[in-house]
């Protein structure tokens, strides 16, 4: 009986930061596409969208390596809701602004781009490394595929709400979905329970923890092959997907709906892998 308790406690706990994920991931990649394609209608410029798509992938490049320590030593639970709301904040400014001015200037969506690429550069770690501490050890590989699952059907749904909405409403109102979604990510991640990781000593720099991090990943081949295959490939597809939403409507001429659509395609793809992770990892 005691055993059943536990397993009805870590999966209810789980399930709980499953959803917080998804409610704050699928507004905030809703607004994310609504802000690509009003830059995509407005300036048909494959220039702006690569300096769009470089301030979107900078931080996580060059900051990545040296979260990790800070995310071991800080609160996991304030990791995920300061950035939810830091990015909700700029929401607001970049929707007010619309509204005051009747456009949106675009130093300030650039702006509002990097401060979102900044939050997602904390929370994406601190996601990975709380799914160890809330699941047990066998169960593991089954959680990281329903994690996997959630954030496909956000890129299945995102889209094509993105698409209907930006056609639907003008922009200042959509950017506000972002304040909804912090909002009841915030309320369901206060029901979670996540526990506390060893501390660091306060003689440890976070700097000898990262080439410390990065020894362990060489040492482990397969890992180490691994990431690296990822982010070859990712120079690779990272320019073709920047170039995505101007390729639809200027090549293609294509709308936003069609772009949705094969985005929702490619989407359902990675939620079949997830889902069958999910059920059958071990």
């Amino acid at each position: 009986m005691k055993q059943s308790n536990a397993k009805r406690q870590w999966h209810v706990n789980v399930q709980l930061f499953l959803m917080s994920q998804f409610l704050t991931g699928i507004t905030s990649m809703t607004v994310q596409y609504a802000i690509i394609w009003y830059l995509t209608e407005q300036t048909k410029s494959a220039t702006m969208l690569s300096f769009a798509t470089l301030l979107g992938m900078l931080p996580m490049v060059v900051l990545s390596p040296f979260v990790g320590p800070y995310v071991d030593r800080l609160n996991k639970k304030g990791l995920l809701v300061v950035p939810d709301l830091i990015a909700a904040l700029f929401a607001i400014i970049l929707s007010v602004t619309g509204i005051v001015t009747g456009t949106f200037p675009f130093w300030l969506i650039y702006v509002s781009l990097f401060v979102r690429a900044v939050t997602q550069t904390f929370q994406t770690p601190t996601i990975l490394s709380i799914l160890p501490t809330i699941a047990p050890r066998e169960e593991l590989t089954k959680v990281n595929g329903q994690l996997g699952m959630v954030q496909s059907a956000n890129k299945i749904i995102a889209p094509g709400i993105g698409a209907f909405l930006f056609a639907l409403m003008p922009l200042h109102l959509l950017l506000l979905l972002d304040v909804l979604g912090a909002f009841l990510g915030l309320v369901l991640l206060l029901f979670v329970k996540i526990p506390k990781t060893a501390t660091h000593s306060g003689n440890t720099l976070a700097l000898e923890d990262t080439k410390q991090g990065i020894r362990d990943l060489r040492s482990k081949k397969g890992l180490w092959i691994t990431v690296l295959i990822g982010a070859i490939s990712s120079i690779f597809i990272m320019p073709a997907a920047s170039m995505y939403p101007l390729m639809t409507i200027g090549y293609f001429e294509g709308t936003v709906s069609n772009a949705g659509f094969v985005q929702i395609i490619y989407s359902i793809g990675m939620l079949v892998g997830g889902s069958i992770i999910g059920v059958f990892g071990n």
